[in-house]
């Protein structure tokens, strides 16, 4: 009797538990993900970064940079010439910052509303800046004034300017013979050109800076190229402003705000325009100012200030009438405080020069004070 071969069916294998879960494991990611949750998922991650990065920005412990101030709280004008063909060479920088010398300009303003208020200012326009931070200030900086003797600053740039590459140009000689069309009123006048004698560039750029002789001024502007103003203010990106209301348009006098007048003052400090060597002439000459009842009455008197200073009496024509009889008195100045080393500029208006002069000593007194007191 043949053999019957008997086979089992074969039973199905079933997966064990682990099995089970390893096989889950691997097929997650294949999952359908219902749609809110995924968008809740990418709502959460964005509110944690916002919450995030908005603490690291304010967290006080971070410290800017440089101890420059905060992007988000400062304004910066960088100032380069432009006139070099492939490199810019810097001129100065300027960081406007309401947070690191808004204590100052809070008294500043107070003081300026006072006088206002009391009828001693009709207007008043300051500029203030740490030299070692760069960080500056500035109050009612639209503002328009003539600079008067102010503009004796840039012109001295100008023939120092020149000397560089022609140093000849200081020894030049020039008789002095008064003109009537070039004389223009003076009450703060310490020493005078004597008529009908010689001076040298180098003794009239002393006179017209040390005594602020008007004379020495008109000597030295009639023997250049006029040109030269509009060319500096230019490399400086001063406006060309001219006062249509006190002075025919004819004339094309020039006005000017706080700000710009403090360029000429900052790149003589930057060495930046002029090589170092005319810029220290430059610097050593303002220090030679005979004149001491403005900036220098708020400042110690060991302290070393190189400063010029600028008046003006102005009257409105109106139907062809002088009206309004109007003073304007400027200084501006550095001074050399011990460790820290600042640019005042302050521009007034009023009806007395007196009481301007002593504004302007009252400001300084108010800034200096401060920065001695915060070294």
């Amino acid at each position: 009797m043949a053999a019957k071969l008997i086979t089992k069916p074969t039973r199905t294998q079933q997966p064990s538990l682990n099995e089970k879960k390893n096989n889950e494991n691997n097929h997650f990611l294949l999952r359908t993900v219902p749609l809110y949750s995924l968008l809740l998922t990418i709502l959460l991650f964005i509110v944690a970064a916002v919450v995030y990065f908005s603490w690291f920005d304010h967290n006080p412990s971070k410290e800017s940079s440089n101890n420059c101030p905060e992007q988000s709280e400062a304004r910066v004008n960088v100032m380069r010439d432009k006139e070099n063909g492939l490199i810019h060479p810097l001129l100065f920088v300027e960081i406007e910052s309401e947070k690191m010398l808004q204590p100052i300009k809070a008294k500043l303003n107070q003081y300026i509303e006072e006088k206002t208020n009391a009828g001693v200012l009709l207007s008043a326009s300051v500029y203030l800046k740490d030299l070692n931070k760069g960080v500056y200030i500035a109050i009612n900086q639209d503002s328009l004034y003539d600079p008067a003797s102010l503009m004796k600053v840039p012109l001295l740039l100008i023939y120092y300017k020149e000397a560089e590459t022609n140093p000849g140009i200081l020894k030049k000689s020039y008789l002095f013979k008064r003109d009537s069309k070039n004389t223009t009123e003076e009450t703060i006048k310490d020493k005078s050109l004597i008529e009908g004698q010689n001076y040298t560039v180098d003794e009239l750029l002393f006179y017209m800076i040390a005594y602020s002789d008007n004379e020495a001024f008109w000597i030295l502007y009639d023997h250049i190229d006029n040109t030269k103003f509009s060319e500096f203010d230019k490399t400086l990106a001063i406006p060309n402003r001219i006062d249509r209301i006190h002075f025919p348009a004819s004339d094309k006098h020039y006005i000017s705000n706080v700000n710009s007048v403090a360029h000429y003052f900052n790149v003589i400090y930057n060495a930046s325009y002029l090589n170092t060597h005319f810029s220290t002439a430059a610097m050593n000459l303002l220090t030679k100012s005979t004149y001491k009842n403005g900036l220098l009455k708020g400042i110690d008197p060991d302290i070393i200030v190189a400063h010029k200073f600028g008046e003006r009496t102005l009257s409105y024509l109106l139907d062809g009438r002088l009206e309004n009889l109007q003073t304007e008195f400027h200084e501006f100045g550095i001074v050399y405080l011990a460790n820290r080393p600042y640019l005042l500029g302050v521009m007034t208006r009023g009806n007395h020069s007196d009481q301007l002069q002593a504004v302007v000593g009252d400001i300084s007194r108010i800034v200096y004070d401060d920065l001695k007191a915060n070294k």
